[in-house]
């Protein structure tokens, strides 16, 4: 099975009949050497590594990961087990919207839980225990349908 990169060169070189200069192999593949793949390798195992440490994910985007394609961040979400969102319909990613979106909803998971714990503990309602944490007013509107 060829990547997608590879069928769409194959037929470049196909319809183009440019296969003059170039040795046998590469005559009946039609990839030739001076081909170049794109390849998403280097931001994925990066994402990967720095995953679990903000300040080394944040200068990793920093260094110039911005957008991903879709297919990379498949791969991201399952080799990390992260919570990407998707947009399947979508050819690119952004993955800085997407890394803040995910740190978002894992920050209100824990407040969530937090809030959950304290009224648990001291028996007190959801207003008493979200004040007891000092949950500010937009982040108790967004708890407030989640619990």
């Amino acid at each position: 099975m060829q990547s997608k990169q590879v069928q769409q060169t194959v037929a470049r070189h196909w319809e183009a009949k440019d296969w003059k200069g170039h040795d046998d192999g590469e005559f009946l593949s039609r990839f030739y050497r001076d081909d170049r793949l794109r390849s998403s390798l280097r931001s994925v195992l990066g994402f990967i590594k720095y995953f679990n440490s903000s300040d080394e994910l944040d200068a990793f985007f920093t260094s110039g990961l911005r957008t991903l394609d879709v297919e990379a961040a498949r791969v991201i979400k399952a080799c990390a087990n992260t919570e990407i969102e998707i947009d399947e319909k979508a050819k690119v990613i952004d993955v800085c919207k997407a890394e803040r979106e995910m740190r978002e909803k894992a920050r209100l998971e824990t407040l969530k839980n937090d809030v959950r714990n304290v009224m648990e503990f001291f028996k007190v309602g959801v207003e008493e225990a979200m004040k007891a944490l000092k949950v500010g007013e937009e982040d108790q509107a967004v708890l407030m349908k989640m619990i």
